[in-house]
């Protein structure tokens, strides 16, 4: 025990506290950093910093003339969107391929819902009709008996 309290007093809480906040800062950041590269899908409108998206063309040598979606505000630090126009549009096609999709899958549901309540409409009907004929007996019936 007096070891510890030995240790306690070797070092400051405030250094450890400081330590914490650092840490926190750094787990932020990387979280940050995380969401930015996962939420790279499609053809991006904002950037995760809130500036708008641009098409830009490379003028570096090397890359000239490249095609980019880009931050306004981009500077190579992770934390700012620089896609490359290829990806950008294979991504937002393959989105939409999916969505499409979705909407046959919901139409061929929907169009077998109205085949069903079709047949039930034409089982309605018939019922309507019976009942109709049950109805003028009955009237017919009670006029006549008078």
């Amino acid at each position: 025990m007096l070891f510890f309290l030995a240790l306690l007093s070797l070092f400051d809480l405030k250094m450890w506290e400081s330590l914490d906040i650092a840490m926190k800062e750094m787990t932020r950041e990387m979280d940050y950093i995380t969401l930015v590269a996962d939420g790279q899908r499609g053809i991006p409108k904002k950037c995760p910093c809130g500036q708008p998206i641009y098409h830009d063309i490379s003028k570096i040598e090397g890359d000239l003339g490249n095609r980019y979606f880009t931050c306004k505000a981009y500077k190579n630090d992770r934390f700012h969107w620089r896609v490359p126009w290829f990806y950008g549009v294979e991504e937002e096609f393959d989105k939409l391929t999916e969505q499409i999709d979705e909407q046959n899958q919901k139409l061929s549901g929907l169009e077998t819902q109205l085949k069903q309540m079709s047949e039930e409409l034409k089982n309605q009907r018939g019922v309507i009709a019976k009942l109709k004929e049950l109805v003028e007996q009955v009237v017919k019936n009670i006029f006549d008996g008078w």
